[in-house]
């Protein structure tokens, strides 16, 4: 934005008003007056627009299955991370000569970082309740209970506000060293890939990143999201999914007697097949030690048999409902991920973090513009 535009709020006289308390006064009123009259509050529609758009989309499993807990966690991130970068990448460094002047007038950089702290944690607080407005009237699925507060509905609201808040700070800190906007918005693309494809649970990343992975925002606010919405406790649909898109598929192998039998004593099978119970309330171990003690299959030692069957017809075989109930239960065990255990230490802890990545970006901000007066441009 030129600087001409911002020339109207400019603060004449600062020097008057030293206590850095008061400084934050008038530069509070400072910004929410351009919040007003140079359509910042333009950022709240917005927000709402976007989390509509993904809250349609992710609003049939998002807390009802662990993949849709997973994805909608993900893109929910993706969206405060947006909104809280997009608050604050161009703030300072749109007005960076008036900053320069009015610090060697007798401004306070940390009462103007302080004023920008409380700004933007009041636009962070609006987007985040509307963006959970916004998700509940969509029909994203709320568990009815919170697990911090007595109401879900504020649980996940303040995840998103920390969330996004901290995005904000991290936006300010990197208005405060570039030196045009257009350069901010440059380096916000960069950003936003790192956050994301370093948050540590969409995408499998090798060993060697898991540093980066710790510096992240998005991996705390996956990470609430999920501890919160009891991800380790939900159905997982995934495995189930594809095999029913399997049904029709053939299987078709060359075997013999021997090969069955060496199959069905299989430790990890027979425990496999005691878990599945036929019509009579036998389970299919039962089964197959009555067929494997007559000694039939013995008669047929040696002989080589085509095995052509569908996967459906196996599955009917067992019964429907008990290999979904199996398959859900054994993948949702494989899935369990000890980062997402719903536990008040977990989440809070996340919490903390999201917090104390919002005062560390707001300090390198603040260290950041005392060296505002050695800027050459």
């Amino acid at each position: 934005m030129p600087e001409s535009t911002i020339q109207p709020f400019e603060i004449h006289g600062i020097g008057r008003h030293r206590g850095r308390a008061a400084q934050v006064g008038i530069y509070l009123g400072k910004f929410y007056r351009m919040f007003i009259y140079q359509n910042d509050w333009k950022v709240l529609p917005m927000a709402m627009v976007i989390g509509a758009l993904v809250g349609m989309v992710v609003q049939p499993n998002m807390f009802l299955t662990m993949e849709g807990t997973l994805f909608g966690g993900f893109a929910l991130s993706c969206v405060c991370i947006w909104n809280g970068c997009f608050n604050s990448i161009q703030v300072v460094c749109r007005e960076r000569g008036i900053i320069k002047r009015e610090h060697r007038s007798g401004m306070h950089i940390s009462s103007y970082v302080a004023a920008h702290m409380v700004y933007q944690a009041t636009l962070c607080l609006v987007q985040s309740i509307l963006l959970t407005i916004v998700f509940y009237r969509i029909g994203v699925h709320f568990p009815e209970k919170g697990y911090i507060t007595s109401w879900f509905f504020v649980d996940f609201a303040l995840t998103v506000f920390l969330v996004t808040y901290a995005s904000d700070m991290l936006g300010l800190f990197v208005s405060s060293f570039v030196r045009t906007t257009t350069a901010a918005m440059t380096i916000m693309p960069f950003l936003l890939i790192f956050q994301l494809i370093f948050s540590g649970g969409f995408f499998s990343l090798p060993s060697w990143s898991q540093p980066l992975t710790d510096i992240t925002i998005s991996r705390y606010g996956l990470r609430s999201i999920a501890a919160l919405g009891s991800y380790n406790e939900l159905p997982s649909v995934t495995a189930w999914n594809t095999l029913k898109k399997m049904k029709d598929t053939e299987v078709s192998k060359t075997l013999t007697v021997d090969n069955v039998v060496a199959v069905l004593q299989n430790d990890t099978v027979r425990e496999q097949l005691s878990q599945v119970k036929t019509a009579d309330g036998l389970t299919m171990e039962d089964v197959v030690d009555v067929v494997l003690a007559t000694g039939l299959l013995q008669l047929f030692e040696g002989e080589e048999y085509d095995l052509r069957i569908r996967v459906w017809d196996i599955i009917n075989a067992i019964g429907e409902e008990d290999v979904q109930r199996y398959v859900a239960e054994a993948t949702r065990v494989a899935s369990y991920t000890p980062a997402y255990e719903h536990s008040r230490v977990n989440v809070v802890s996340c919490w903390l973090m999201l917090a104390g990545f919002s005062i560390l970006f707001a300090a390198l901000a603040t260290i950041s513009l005392e060296f505002i007066d050695k800027d050459k441009r």
